[in-house]
């Protein structure tokens, strides 16, 4: 599983946006990720791709309180370079519209961590667990 991840947060500099501003800046980032997942398989399956969000509480950023909300796009294969250089670009273009510092992107690959050869999921050998 890949993962593609930002993290928003409402301040510009120390004061937050509006309410307005703020639902806008969430619903176009959740838009980029949606369109990425899409550009990149033509599918809603969710076992291929899915994106989520969700508020991270308060996040901080120079020392500053502020709300943040946290958007995922996971995918069973990695995306293509230019569905990436699609959500970076997007992502860029709402960091300048919104007045941003920065977005916190970060992408990345699951692996696996299973219990000892040893061990049972049901725990019928004692491994120490």
């Amino acid at each position: 599983m890949f993962t593609y991840s930002a993290t928003i947060g409402r301040n510009v500099g120390a004061t937050p946006m509006s309410d307005l501003d703020w639902a806008l800046f969430q619903s176009n980032v959740l838009d980029i990720m949606i369109v990425a997942g899409r550009r990149h398989v033509d599918t809603s399956d969710p076992d291929v791709w899915a994106v989520e969000s969700w508020t991270s509480g308060a996040g901080g950023w120079h020392g500053v309180r502020e709300e943040s909300e946290h958007f995922e796009l996971r995918s069973a294969a990695p995306l293509d370079p230019p569905v990436l250089g699609f959500m970076i670009n997007g992502l860029a273009a709402q960091a300048r519209q919104f007045k941003q510092d920065a977005i916190a992107f970060s992408r990345g690959e699951s692996i696996l961590i299973a219990p000892p050869a040893h061990c049972h999921a049901n725990h019928t050998v004692d491994c120490g667990v």
